[in-house]
């Protein structure tokens, strides 16, 4: 329900309600990677020895409802379970530390996209688009790439960042989106044309973004959360939270983000203001 937090620690996934930690999603002596949450139930965990778990958690104990072993060479560096819009149908994209993203069709039990990234690397941030079948992955490279899932072919090269791309956001309607990079900036995109809109200088790395309204977007960078209107390239206010913020995710409550930070504290922001 509202208010359920997933966390990594040492491998381990925790499912945290109202401060504490109420159950883990662990599979013996095999690490957690990277996992990913769809809606307030639906979680997939990918591990160190390839396996991919898919649970449910509603209010009971966490249950492992199907494990498929992945098919990259290497571990999977990010992932991201997605409903498409059209179908209700669920998909997972995995990218992976070899330069490439896969992706399932979790209905039908079926491995549909094998994706090879120009130049490989290590996958940092990966995205499907809320209205079409296209997927959108950042590389630490500084690559951002999309592809058309109907054709399986490259869409479109996003040429922007000099670094990794920490951060995707895609604009509900699926029209914008702005990306950042440890290269310290942040590019606001058309999609429907995949043309650069600005450029936006954020004073250092940034490790997340989330966009909130048109052209106001909230960054991670260094220690602070940062709202910019990026349209004006401003920064509006923000946030000192005193340890480096590590991770920037979104919350199914309006006005709302959650970040993690470097001395392993979670904080939850709600209109600009930090309330845990």
């Amino acid at each position: 329900g509202e208010g359920t937090l997933l966390t990594m620690e040492g491998g381990i996934v925790n499912l945290v309600r109202a401060g504490e930690v109420v159950a883990k999603l662990e599979a013996e002596e095999d690490p957690t990677s990277c996992f990913s949450l769809l809606g307030q139930e639906d979680v997939a965990t990918c591990h160190r020895s390839g396996l991919v778990r898919l649970w449910q958690c509603g209010e009971g104990e966490p249950q492992v409802v199907r494990t498929f072993r992945s098919i990259h060479t290497g571990p999977i560096a990010v992932c991201h379970l997605h409903r498409l819009a059209s179908t209700g149908g669920r998909l997972l994209a995995t990218g992976g530390t070899d330069g490439s993203v896969k992706v399932w069709d979790l209905e039908a039990q079926y491995y549909t996209h094998n994706l090879r990234a120009p130049g490989g690397g290590v996958a940092t941030t990966v995205v499907l688009h809320p209205t079409k079948l296209l997927l959108y992955a950042g590389f630490a490279s500084g690559g951002l790439f999309c592809w058309d899932l109907t054709t399986s072919k490259l869409a479109a090269t996003l040429e922007a960042h000099h670094s990794a791309v920490t951060g995707l956001a895609l604009a509900a309607d699926g029209s914008r989106a702005v990306s950042c990079g440890r290269d310290g900036v942040s590019v606001v995109w058309e999609l429907a044309v995949h043309s650069k809109v600005t450029t936006v200088p954020v004073f250092g790395p940034a490790e997340g973004v989330l966009l909130l309204e048109d052209s106001l977007a909230l960054l991670a960078v260094g220690s602070t959360l940062s709202t910019w209107d990026l349209a004006k390239a401003k920064q509006l206010d923000k946030l000192e939270l005193g340890s480096e913020v590590t991770l920037l995710r979104p919350s199914s409550l309006p006005h709302t983000a959650h970040c993690a930070t470097a001395d392993l504290n979670l904080v939850t922001v709600t209109d600009r203001k930090s309330v845990v």
